[in-house]
């Protein structure tokens, strides 16, 4: 069993405007297979995120930082129809710099505790595919 050791910390300098803070991989677990004698150590990675929030927008920022690396992601989420249809955009730019995506996406949440999710992904630096990269997830909260 591999475990890895996260710390964080969420606080409101004001009622809408939540700021996180998180240590990941404080441990440094070995995710290498039992078979290989090489080590294979994840990074520590903090992270700091910022959201402000209004009735039917949210909006985020996150900054992660590994190594001598700095991510940037930002987004926005609008309720199109409250409490049901969510429309979402966001770009991420790796290392500030090295990788540029875009992305854009639609929530739906049939009922209370479901949810389903697509987002549409495409990278502008380096286009590997003009169809990009495509993700559907279905979540059911306890």
């Amino acid at each position: 069993v591999k475990l890895a050791l996260d710390l964080g910390f969420l606080f409101y300098p004001s009622e809408r405007t939540p700021v996180a803070v998180v240590f990941q991989n404080l441990n440094r677990p070995n995710i290498s297979s039992s078979q290989t004698a090489v080590e294979e150590r994840q990074p520590i990675r903090s992270r700091l995120g910022i959201s402000l929030q209004s009735d039917r927008a949210i909006w985020d920022l996150d900054l992660i930082f590994q190594h001598h690396q700095i991510d940037f992601r930002t987004g926005i989420e609008w309720a199109f129809l409250p409490e049901q249809i969510f429309l979402r955009a966001g770009v991420q730019l790796q290392n500030l710099a090295w990788g540029t995506n875009v992305m854009v996406g639609v929530g739906f949440h049939p009922a209370p505790r479901l949810r389903i999710d697509y987002v549409f992904m495409q990278s502008i630096q380096g286009i590997d595919s003009p169809w990009g990269s495509h993700r559907v997830s279905v979540v059911y909260d306890f």
